[in-house]
């Protein structure tokens, strides 16, 4: 009987850790988001800035931002799984499989485990950015 509540206990104080987690998480990623909007300002301010510059000078430096922007996006070693998982469902826009988007996302982001695959599929339905409409198959909310 003791056992039973010591392990009650354990599963109780691992769920909330594993909240906390979540928690911590999603501060990250909304702390990285402001960061990366931070950056498109500056980014923007170079831009302006560079346009007061003679067109010969400012001409090739716009020239080659606008390549960068245009290239499709490969295997990035910084992209994470939870992104990729996201990136492909909603740009699935409708239902797509586990397996689909297992393959999709590791065109992305590389190869993963399964598991690592089930957390960002959970995490995303926590978010409440997707939802498991049956077994096996997610869409965008």
């Amino acid at each position: 009987m003791a056992k039973d509540i010591d392990i009650k206990q354990e599963i109780e104080s691992s769920q909330a850790a594993v909240q906390r987690l979540r928690e911590r998480r999603a501060a990250l990623l909304e702390e990285i988001q402001e960061i990366d909007r931070s950056l498109e300002g500056i980014q923007r301010e170079i831009i302006e800035i560079l346009g007061a510059v003679p067109a010969a000078v400012a001409a090739p430096a716009l020239m080659a931002a606008k390549a960068l922007e245009r290239k499709p996006v490969r295997r990035d070693p910084e992209l994470t799984v939870n992104a990729a998982v996201l990136e492909v469902i909603l740009g699935a826009g409708d239902e797509i499989s586990k397996s689909d988007i297992r393959i999709r996302s590791m065109r992305l982001a590389g190869a993963f485990s399964e598991s690592a695959l089930n957390s960002a599929l959970m995490y995303w339905v926590d978010q409440r950015k997707i939802k498991n409409t049956s077994r096996g198959f997610y869409s965008p909310v």
